[in-house]
C-alpha cells in the first residue's frame, strides 16, 4: 500500500509539473514570446528587496511585463488552472438532456439511466455516460475551451511512448488513464480519458453491480 500511494504522489507531482510545462508553452505562444528573448529576460524571481531610501531607482517596469517575465506568477496560474479541473463537476444530466432534445427524454428519466446508487452513496454508472452521453462532443464544444491546456496536456501525453510499465502507472495514477499501447496523438481517446478522469484518486475496484460499470473511487465522485 505503501509502494501505490507514493506512486499515486509521484504521479500527482508529474501530472502538476507536465500541465505547468504545457501552460507556460501555451501562454508564450499566446503572447508570441520567443525562446530566444525569453532567455534574454531578466528573471524577476531573483531580484532582491531593497527598501534603503538612498537607492536611486528608475522607472518601475509595467505589471504586464513583470507577469509575463515571471516564471512563479506562470506556475501558479498554472496550478490554479489545474486545481479548478480537478474539482470540476460536470451536470452529465443536464447535458444529456440537451443531448436528447426531440427524443422525449427528461431529466427524471435520464437520472435513473447514469446515476446508480452503492453502499448509500449516488455514483455515476460510467456505462450510463459512455451510453447515453456523448462526453467527447461535450468536451470539444464546452470542456476543451474552458481547460485548453488541459486538453493538450491530454494530447501531449496520450501521444507519447512510455520508456517502462512503472512510468505508465505513475502518470496514470496523477489523473490520466493511460493505455498499453499508443504510439501517435489519438486526439478522441485523449479527450475522453481526461474528462472522466478516472485515475484521479486511488480506486479501490471496478465492479458491476445491476448490469452498470460502477468506479468506486476513495471520496471522489467520477465526473
Amino acid at each position: 500500500m505503501t509502494e501505490e500511494k507514493g506512486a499515486i504522489e509521484e504521479g500527482r507531482m508529474l501530472l502538476r509539473s507536465a500541465h505547468s510545462a504545457v501552460f507556460e508553452a501555451m501562454y508564450a505562444a499566446a503572447h508570441e514570446v520567443h525562446e530566444s528573448a525569453r532567455e534574454k529576460s531578466p528573471n524577476l524571481d531573483l531580484v532582491p528587496s531593497m527598501d534603503d531610501d538612498d537607492m536611486l531607482c528608475g522607472a518601475p517596469l509595467t505589471l504586464e511585463d513583470a507577469d509575463r517575465r515571471s516564471l512563479s506568477f506562470l506556475l501558479k496560474e498554472a496550478d490554479e488552472v489545474l486545481d479548478r479541473w480537478l474539482i470540476h463537476i460536470v451536470p452529465w444530466v443536464q447535458v444529456a438532456v440537451q443531448q436528447a432534445d426531440g427524443k422525449g427524454m427528461n431529466a427524471e428519466a435520464i437520472t435513473g439511466l447514469l446515476l446508480v446508487r452503492r453502499n448509500g452513496t449516488v455514483r455515476w454508472s460510467l456505462q450510463g455516460l459512455f451510453k447515453h452521453v456523448d462526453v467527447g462532443w461535450w468536451f470539444q464544444e464546452n470542456g476543451a475551451k474552458q481547460f485548453s491546456s488541459v486538453a493538450a496536456l491530454a494530447r501531449v501525453w496520450l501521444g507519447r511512448v512510455y520508456l517502462n510499465a512503472f512510468q505508465e502507472r505513475v502518470f496514470s495514477t496523477g489523473g490520466l488513464i493511460v493505455s498499453s499501447r499508443h504510439t501517435s496523438t489519438d486526439n478522441e481517446r485523449a479527450e475522453m480519458q481526461v474528462l472522466l478522469k478516472q485515475n484521479r484518486s486511488e480506486i479501490k475496484r471496478m465492479e458491476p453491480h445491476g448490469g452498470s460499470s460502477v468506479v468506486l473511487i476513495d471520496n471522489v465522485q467520477v465526473s
